[in-house]
């Protein structure tokens, strides 16, 4: 297949299949295609699945960005509608990488951290795009699972495009289990020339047309608008955990105001402002303030974990309780 080939949700976007050394070739047959899956996968109620008997399911856990998909009107400030720099570039930036099976945290960054979502074998093999991710010859059901499955694959393929644009960053991928260890540069090569990368972007999910997306803010935007008073991950997963992250800018705080009031003291010391009743004023709420104003934040972070302490211990109930019902229907 030439570069330039016309395909569309009905057909692989590669005529490449990479052998895999337990196969000895080129996958083809349903039992083949099995063996380039996971041997289980955790779904959205933590249960733990065989992914032979859950294919459908699998690749609706697998390809699933729906936290990303509904503040898609909000990711600009997040990032920038550009694909990821390649790997050696990440490197350089001093971001270590963290492997992530979440699609939701792919591409996703923090200080000193980028995580990258595995590429997996199946995403590599044309005979499976065909059995599980194409859309059906004669279809007209607009947005169907299948179309929605095909574009977010094909938007996964098109990032890593951009991650492993050179060999180097191939040897990167490589190194840090990114990437099938029989892959090889030129298979990829083969791959990636038959993306039509020019014309990609109406054939893939919006939430590619976003590279990297920064952790951070991420966070606010759930924070504020989605779901008022959670983030896009846990804040906090310890109790040290909260109290260090709330008390330590109340410290700094502090330090400000003891400066403060160490130049209001030596303010007082001088005949001019001793004289003036603004000044005097100023002074006296202000250390009205610092003396309370500490203590009343310290009592609100108390009550705030109070209130996060209880809403967990309900939340946990309610889960194990709902657990426990579904355990016992599936055992009658």
């Amino acid at each position: 297949m030439s570069t330039m080939s016309v395909y569309d949700e009905t057909t692989c976007p590669f005529s490449n299949a990479v052998p895999l050394p337990s196969v000895g070739h080129s996958v083809t047959d349903t039992e083949d295609l099995i063996t380039l899956l996971p041997s289980s996968f955790r779904n959205s109620d933590n249960d733990i699945l065989t992914t032979r008997h859950h294919v459908t399911a699998f690749i609706d856990n697998e390809l699933d960005i729906a936290r990303l998909a509904v503040i898609h009107t909000w990711l600009w400030l997040a990032g920038l509608p550009i694909p990821p720099r390649p790997l050696h570039q990440q490197i350089s930036l001093n971001r270590h990488i963290f492997i992530t099976e979440r699609m939701d945290m792919h591409l996703v960054w923090t200080t000193g951290r980028m995580y990258i979502k595995p590429l997996p074998r199946w995403l590599l093999t044309a005979a499976f795009w065909d059995k599980y991710l194409c859309e059906r010859v004669g279809s007209t059901k607009p947005d169907s699972p299948r179309q929605l499955h095909y574009r977010r694959a094909l938007g996964f393929l098109y990032s890593y495009a951009a991650l492993i644009a050179y060999e180097s960053d191939f040897c990167i991928a490589r190194d840090r289990c990114l990437i099938p260890k029989e892959l090889t540069w030129a298979q990829w090569q083969a791959v990636v020339n038959e993306l039509r990368l020019e014309t990609i972007h109406a054939r893939i999910d919006k939430r590619f047309h976003h590279g990297e997306l920064r952790l951070g803010r991420l966070t606010k935007i759930y924070y504020f608008m989605e779901t008022p008073g959670k983030g896009y991950v846990r804040f906090w997963n310890q109790t040290s955990t909260f109290f260090n992250d709330n008390l330590a800018w109340v410290a700094g705080s502090t330090v400000y105001l003891a400066i403060v009031l160490t130049a209001m003291q030596v303010g007082l010391s001088n005949e001019a402002l001793m004289k003036s009743d603004s000044f005097q004023s100023a002074s006296y709420g202000f250390t009205v303030f610092a003396i309370l104003g500490p203590l009343v934040v310290v009592f609100g972070i108390l009550i705030a974990f109070c209130c996060l302490t209880i809403f967990s211990i309900v939340s946990t109930r309610k889960f194990c309780n709902e657990k426990d019902a579904r355990i016992a229907r599936g055992i009658s």
